[in-house]
């Protein structure tokens, strides 16, 4: 969310009340509530009378005392509204966490004042402390959980709140512990000769020929604060790379993800991108450079003034067959809660309040003449939001099924099959994950050799108030099908202390023996290269050739492919970051670029 949009619709948006289900009437009343007060309707019978403090008499107005009691009781019963109102979800819809509560979210913008008291829970000034129900890079959700008559004390405290034992941290360290050996086989060399060493280069990019010249090439949308146009460096196979003007109509994209398909089926390569704020759209290709709009029944909107950012956008796609038909459909994954000023209170000058709603994952079926058909999540379920898909057949039953990132913390229902109505609605399924945790990224492959699709994904766990990053597979087991809901063995790869956490992850061959690796990078821009072994284990390869090519930036983008046709793969990576002038000001001094490495002879 930019910041701008946030800055002009969040004034007033956070309540004084602690998160921890505190009665508004507890708190200091807040400026929506005290304003919708203020436009409250007179009450019944006494137009004119002044309410005085509780155990005090009025001034005498000639009406009888039963009246002027009645008309105290009515405005207090108004105002008892009005500042119930201010703790309601403006579009009426409840969530429910882990404890049983319920709440909505508000966004808070990382940008304003904010002390983390917890991983779980922040203090913001002025306004208490709020339990976090989500965060990235930019903003924080947290919960204004729902308020009763009479305080309610649950018997269950939250995980945060209470000591665990050290029986409980040894078996909770226990399960991060991974026999994860290292070695130094494999030697890199750069192969990014052309490749942008600055500038904002997030979320994601594709590897493509759009020349026709047999060689892949780098596709990549606008960087951030960097215009409205795709930007392709063409490749030569040999690591050098040259820029290749790129024509998109002005004045539509932003920064995102992009990806490369015949979407009209000329043997063309077309694009399609998901936008910051903006949503997705489709062009299609001449084959010279010059693509047209052809998205029409997608979920697309330019911001304009007046625009409230309520409507679906994302910054990660994916390209699919989802209903067999022989054309490419798209998977696009809500890049967070939306803002949504709604004008339904007494005053339809003065919003009632500003709800978020989040809308998971969306398909867009492609009806081969420019227009789409959107597969949509359930009416009424609580959606997630993240920046990153995978996709495949996970239930080995014929049919692409797909996986999410998330950064709502503790959603397991990440993964979702297609079950066997092809191009029907999907259904989720919660593999074994992590509690407390965010899934930061999320990727594909086959690890046990088994030939069934397994699951890895990095996460950031506050498992019992500890900490820690790492990354997980998910070995797929049981019947053809998967049986009910899947079932999956977990097993711990990668694990250490701290928020430095893994936000980009892929899987293919690096070392060519035809197994299944897994490379990721972190959020101060460092590489971790995990060969697999085809059981499901991993060693982790100590190259430094990897390491921090672009300062200290953040890792967006990452992809294993192979670029020259040598029979092993090669790593590009894309990364972005921003110094703050008090805490960092010489992180990421470029602010980002690309890189990509070549495996060179064995050591």
């Amino acid at each position: 969310m930019s910041r701008a949009i946030c800055a002009g619709l969040l004034l007033s948006v956070f309540l004084p009340v602690l998160a921890l289900g505190q009665s508004p009437d507890a708190a200091a009343p807040s400026d929506a509530a005290t304003a919708a007060a203020a436009v409250a309707p007179p009450a019944p019978n006494a137009p004119n009378a002044a309410i005085a403090p509780a155990g005090q008499a009025g001034p005498d107005t000639g009406a009888p005392a039963q009246d002027r009691a009645a008309a105290a009781k009515s405005a207090e019963e108004a105002r008892r509204k009005a500042r119930a109102a201010a703790f309601e979800p403006p579009d009426g819809k409840w969530l429910v966490d882990e404890e049983g509560r319920s709440y909505f979210m508000r966004i808070r913008p990382k940008s304003e004042t904010f002390r983390r008291m917890s991983e779980t829970r922040i203090r913001i000034p002025y306004g208490g402390e709020y339990d976090l129900a989500g965060e990235d890079e930019e903003n924080f959700w947290i919960k204004i959980y729902r308020p009763s008559d009479e305080p309610v004390v649950s018997a269950k405290l939250p995980q945060g709140l209470r000591t665990p034992t050290p029986e409980e941290l040894a078996a909770s360290a226990a399960t991060f512990t991974a026999p994860l050996s290292e070695v130094d086989r494999l030697r890199f060399r750069s192969f990014d000769a052309g490749l942008p060493t600055t500038g904002l280069w997030r979320n994601g990019f594709d590897l493509a020929d759009l020349d026709g010249d047999g060689e892949i090439d780098f596709v990549h949308g606008p960087p951030r604060r960097s215009g409205d146009q795709p930007r392709v460096f063409r490749g030569d196979g040999h690591g050098s790379w040259t820029p290749y003007r790129a024509a998109v109509p002005p004045g539509l994209l932003d920064y995102g993800d992009i990806k490369v398909a015949d979407f009209n089926g000329d043997g063309k390569p077309d694009l399609a991108a998901a936008s910051h704020l903006r949503g997705i759209s489709v062009f299609i290709g001449d084959g010279a450079g010059k693509w047209t709009s052809w998205g029409e029944g997608l979920d697309f909107v330019v911001p304009r003034a007046g625009y409230d950012g309520s409507g679906f956008s994302s910054r990660r796609l994916e390209v699919l067959d989802w209903n067999r038909d022989g054309r490419p459909d798209l998977l696009a994954l809500s890049e967070g809660p939306k803002l949504a000023l709604l004008t339904t209170g007494p005053d339809p000058k003065l919003p009632s309040g500003v709800t978020t709603a989040a809308f998971g994952p969306r398909l867009y079926l492609n009806n081969g003449d420019g227009t789409w058909t959107t597969l949509a999540e359930a009416a009424g379920r609580a959606e997630i939001f993240g920046d990153d898909l995978a996709v495949a057949d996970f239930d080995a039953n014929g049919s692409v099924d797909f996986l999410t990132s998330t950064n709502a913390m503790s959603r397991h229902d990440l993964l979702y099959l297609q079950g066997d109505k092809v191009g029907g609605p999907w259904v989720p399924v919660s593999p074994p994950l992590r509690p407390s945790a965010y899934v930061n990224a999320v990727a594909a492959g086959d690890f046990d050799s088994d030939g069934r699709s397994d699951i890895a994904m990095s996460y950031t766990s506050f498992e019992l108030g500890v900490t820690r990053v790492g990354v997980d597979v998910y070995l797929g087991r049981g019947d053809a099908k998967g049986g009910k809901a899947g079932k999956w063995e977990r097993r711990a790869v990668l694990a250490r202390e701290g928020r430095t956490g893994f936000s980009a992850l892929d899987a293919g061959d690096l070392d060519g023996d035809k197994l299944v690796d897994l490379v990721a990078t972190d959020h101060d821009g460092a590489m971790e290269i995990l060969l697999g072994d085809g059981k499901g284990s991993f060693a982790r390869e100590v190259s430094p050739e990897t390491q921090q090519p672009r300062s200290d930036c953040r890792g967006y983008g990452l992809r294993i492919l192979d670029l020259d046709r040598d029979g092993s793969s090669e790593i590009v990576a894309s990364y972005a970051g921003e110094s703050n002038p008090l805490y960092a000001p010489d992180r990421c001094s470029k602010r980002g670029g690309v890189a990509a490495w070549t495996r060179d002879l064995p050591k």
